[in-house]
Parts: C-alpha cells; sequence; structure tokens
C-alpha cells in the first residue's frame, strides 16, 4: 500500500486502517529511526513541539524482547545519534487491539511514572512494508483524545 506521508492526520489514520494487520512481535523487535509526517505546518514545529514536551532530540525507539514473555515487548526512547545516542523513557509493547478500527495493532505504552505527557500517551503502529512503520499517537487528555499525532519509524539497517 502507498501512503502518501505529506497527507492530513485524518487521511493518515484512514491509511492507518488500511495497513496490514501484525502477525507476530517479532517483526517489530530492532532499532527504529523516526520521521515526522504530514503537510509542512504540522511536520516543522514537531521538533519544537518534541522539545516542549521532553523529547528534544528524539531519534526513535527500540524495541527487545523481554525475558521469556513472548506477548510484549520492552521498549526505549532514542535520542541523539552516533555516540552520542542514548536511551530513556522506558514503553513496553504488545499486539492489541488499535482504539482508531479495534483490529490487531502494535500497542505501545508508557508507564504512568513517565513525565507529562507521555505518562498519557498510547502509541498504535502497523507495517506499510517490512522496514517502515506507520505510527499514530493518541494523548489521553480531554480534547486532545482525539487528535492523532502520526509518525513514521524506519528500521535501522546497521
Amino acid at each position: 500500500m502507498t501512503v502518501n506521508l505529506h497527507s492530513m492526520p485524518h487521511s493518515l489514520v484512514k491509511a492507518f486502517r488500511g495497513l496490514p494487520l501484525p502477525k507476530s512481535l517479532t517483526a517489530f523487535t530492532g532499532a527504529f529511526r523516526a520521521e515526522y509526517i504530514g503537510p509542512a505546518p504540522l511536520r516543522v514545529p514537531a521538533p519544537l513541539a518534541m522539545r516542549l514536551a521532553g523529547f528534544g532530540g528524539w531519534y526513535g525507539k527500540i524495541f527487545r524482547q523481554r525475558g521469556g514473555d513472548s506477548s510484549v515487548l520492552a521498549g526505549m526512547n532514542l535520542f541523539g545519534e552516533g555516540a552520542q545516542r542514548s536511551e530513556r523513557y522506558s514503553m513496553t509493547a504488545r499486539i492489541a487491539p488499535s482504539a482508531i478500527d479495534k483490529q490487531p495493532a502494535f500497542v505501545v505504552s508508557y508507564p504512568k511514572e513517565t513525565r507529562h505527557p507521555w505518562c498519557r500517551a498510547t502509541d498504535e503502529l502497523r507495517m506499510i512494508d517490512d522496514s517502515t512503520l506507520l505510527g499514530i499517537t493518541f494523548f489521553d487528555y480531554p480534547l486532545v483524545r482525539l487528535l492523532p499525532v502520526p509518525f513514521l519509524l524506519r528500521r535501522e539497517t546497521h
């Protein structure tokens, strides 16, 4: 499926509905570099918004097997690049029903102890292709709850 990465968020949510449903967590393990997507008026200020929300220098995410539990992955957000890269803000991920269409999605949640607003964030991911994930973030706050924040994750190959 082709996804127009410069579409408005509601169009990206519609595209999300048409993406293949995840069958196993294996496809989601590894490190992914993030990209801001959507139309320029939303994409260009995204790094500043992330900085204001405590995620300045956000690079992407990494997901790993979690002990012997095959139903959940442990994840961390990645910040910086190269030798400066660090991992912060843990998360867990599992295949669960999507808030968008009630179909299976790779659903990422943050512990309640995580700084605001991330303690109230949920990311939902589906695969565009073998190396690219379309993500939609929702924040559980009044009035903001219905505003999707789309992003892309591209698998690192090195």
